[in-house]
């Protein structure tokens, strides 16, 4: 999943562990740091009500980093 320019997928993997929300930052997954401004989804599990909130919240503070009011995707 790609955000705008100002999410840095690092510091938002950070500030959501306090939440207790784990994401994998784009930056592992690229050795020359590229990739900042993402994160990688998997889908292993149904998903239900839990992951739901969890991305949610993933998009209210990535919405909060760059920015933008929560809800609104880029370009729109």
């Amino acid at each position: 999943m790609e955000f705008p320019p100002g999410v840095d997928s690092e510091r938002l993997f950070h500030q959501l562990l306090k939440e207790q929300i784990c994401l994998t930052p784009g930056t592992l997954y690229s050795p020359s740091g590229r990739y900042r401004n993402g994160l990688r989804l998997s889908c292993c599990y149904p998903f239900n009500a839990r992951y739901s909130h969890a991305l949610a919240r993933v998009g209210a503070k990535a919405c909060e980093m760059s920015g933008l009011p929560p809800g609104i995707a880029a370009g729109e």
